[in-house]
């Protein structure tokens, strides 16, 4: 079912559309999260919009605090569902746990038809062991033979031959259907006494169903990188043919192999987003890296599902100096669930290209950069980002991937404004 073609009140309830958001905020200008911006404020703007939403804002407001969220009006307008992977997942879990209810039902007739048939074998033996203490004329009354009045002396014991033999037929007829195959049948038990059957088959009564543990999730995001690892280096390989459309059409359909409906995840979202910004906070004092990957990696423990934490996480791996950590992270940040015509985010590509130049391959490190060109709406802003981004955030490990990005661009004649052009200003 379309998300688009439910109710607002029907979002409202799966977390689609909120009354009240605390989501990151970004400068209209520059697309940064640390509010207020610099830069901003040097060019004396103040625009900022919300990242999952996409209302404006004409001034900057607390951006850690709880506001109105405008998801809904803008749903009424545009049709936008803001939060539209929370309401996929919440779907995905109504549905998950409905099919639960069914499997426990069906388990749950299955284990009453398994009750039944061990009460009708504790019957038959509690039958035959109530034979084997009766007398032998008795044992065998239940065979009705008609047996003639004048039977001659010398047939008597022809009878009683024929006699003994039904009942070692019966005998072998009841060996061969048990519960065993005669030939492995184990050395007969004890029986159980009348008075402990209770207690007996209580123990064999179905257990109610337990709730899933959460994966934990570096379980998940090794499982994420395995699934979709392969169609993100398909898009670095269709980068480098230059064609842009091509590549947007392959960054949207990339990631999207993992199925996060059938991942258990937890989400205490107030909580992460506090460690996302005491992690902020730190980064803006110079606080030391390892400190600082080790708080977000926390408020991923404890949201896994947020695109903005796994992004940030990204990004203070790579500046801690764990480079693989920092790709697996990114490509992670670029499979979490999105709309259907949507590529990942221009950051966490961008990241992506620096955690490859990191590890010296400079070629993908290229690629991914190509690929923001494709997916971005602004070109003259990507250059902005590009080189700000390598002067602050990834190092100089990237200058030559960005200028190759900067030669692209003059080559494809994508854009004639000075933030674009070469040499770049380093």
């Amino acid at each position: 079912m379309s998300l688009r073609s439910l109710p607002a009140t029907r979002l409202l309830e799966l977390g689609g559309l909120r009354k009240r958001c605390d989501i990151a905020l970004r400068c209209v200008a520059h697309g940064l999260t640390v509010l207020p911006c610099d830069a901003c404020e040097v060019e004396g703007t103040s625009a900022v919009v919300c990242d999952a939403c996409g209302h404006q804002f004409s001034s900057v407001i607390d951006a850690k605090a709880e506001r109105r969220c405008q998801s809904e009006a803008m749903y009424l307008s545009t049709g936008v569902v803001a939060f539209a992977d929370v309401a996929t997942l919440a779907m995905v879990r109504e549905e998950a746990n409905k099919k639960q209810v069914e499997k426990a039902e069906q388990q749950r007739l299955l284990r009453r038809a398994e009750l039944a048939r061990i009460q009708r074998e504790t019957d038959e033996l509690a039958h035959a062991q109530q034979l084997e203490h009766l007398p032998i004329e008795k044992r065998f009354a239940i065979v009705e033979v008609d047996i003639p009045i004048d039977i001659k002396p010398k047939r008597r014991w022809r009878l009683a031959a024929t006699l003994i033999l039904i009942a070692c037929v019966l005998v072998i007829i009841w060996q061969f259907v048990g519960s065993e195959p005669a030939l492995v049948r184990k050395p007969p038990a004890t029986p159980t006494p009348p008075s402990q059957l209770p207690a007996a088959v209580a123990k064999l009564s179905p257990a109610l169903p337990s709730k899933t543990v959460p994966s934990h999730p570096g379980g998940l995001l090794k499982r994420v990188v395995m699934a979709n690892k392969a169609s993100i280096e398909n898009v670095l390989l269709v980068a480098e043919t230059g064609d842009q459309s091509s590549i947007a059409s392959a960054a949207t359909t990339a990631g999207r192999a993992f199925s996060f409906g059938s991942a258990s995840a937890t989400r205490d979202r107030k909580r992460a987003r506090q460690l996302n910004d005491q992690a902020l906070q730190s980064l803006k004092q110079d606080g030391d890296r390892e400190g600082i990957y080790r708080i977000q990696q926390q408020a991923f423990q404890v949201d896994s599902l947020d695109s903005e934490i796994a992004g940030n996480l990204a990004i203070y791996a790579l500046r801690a100096g764990r480079n693989v950590d920092a790709m697996e992270m990114a490509i992670y940040a670029l499979s979490l669930p999105r709309n259907s015509d949507k590529t990942g985010r221009t950051a966490d590509w961008a990241t992506l290209a620096a955690s490859y130049a990191a590890i010296g391959d400079h070629k993908n490190a290229r690629a991914a950069l190509y690929v923001t060109l494709a997916i971005t709406p602004d070109i003259t802003k990507r250059c902005y980002s590009a080189v700000y981004s390598v002067k602050n955030t990834y190092g100089p490990a990237l200058k030559q991937a960005t200028e190759a990005m900067f030669a692209r661009i003059r080559d494809k004649e994508l854009s004639r404004a000075s933030e674009c052009s070469l040499p770049i200003a380093w």
